[in-house]
């Protein structure tokens, strides 16, 4: 009785052959990133460029004209 419970139990686990990788797993992989990669585009070139750039220009005093003079540490005293 034994027997028979371990072979059915043997044999109905899967095998624990290794696995080969295909090239279809990797275009399947990198699949998504495909579709990904123009948006992540567009939206870093209109949203976080821009948010950047203008944390970059509060750091400073310009009129968008004239040169720009830091303005970060010229406002800051400590007493």
């Amino acid at each position: 009785m034994a027997d028979l419970q371990q072979s059915a139990t043997a044999a109905s686990l899967p095998s624990q052959k290794a696995k080969t990788r295909k090239a279809s797993d990797d275009y399947l992989r990198r699949l998504p990133w495909a579709f990904l990669a123009p948006a992540l585009v567009i939206y870093s070139v209109v949203v976080v460029y821009p948010m950047v750039y203008s944390a970059y220009l509060s750091l400073f005093r310009w009129d968008g004209i004239s040169a720009k003079h830091k303005y970060f540490l010229t406002t800051a005293r400590i007493n």
